[in-house]
């Protein structure tokens, strides 16, 4: 999938969640979205204890796939949120690769 292809599909996302919350403010549904985020990070941080072997094997069971869903769930959330606070994905995000490269010399 192309990055515009994944910033179409978020923004659908996006739009369909400020059409079921039309009583909330724009500030409100920043919050409502931002607060989603560390809830997808702790989820996919459970994932990865699981993975790494620290989770209580009797409570949980290791899948990659679970793993790979929660991760993806993190860079959904993220790209909702960029588009509700009105982020330019691809400028911003290649603005800080560039920074990252310069940085660390990789060019």
């Amino acid at each position: 999938m192309e990055l515009n292809d994944l910033l179409s599909k978020t923004k659908k996302i996006d739009e369909y969640i400020n059409l079921n919350n039309t009583q909330i403010t724009k500030n409100e549904r920043v919050l409502l979205k931002a607060a989603k985020l560390p809830e997808e990070v702790w989820e996919f941080y459970n994932e990865l204890l699981k993975s790494l072997n620290f989770a209580r094997k009797q409570k949980w069971e290791y899948s990659k796939e679970e793993l790979e869903k929660e991760l993806m769930d993190v860079l959904i959330t993220t790209l909702v949120l960029a588009n509700e606070l009105e982020i330019d994905v691809e400028k911003q995000l290649t603005k800080k690769l560039d920074i990252i490269f310069e940085r660390f010399n990789l060019n």
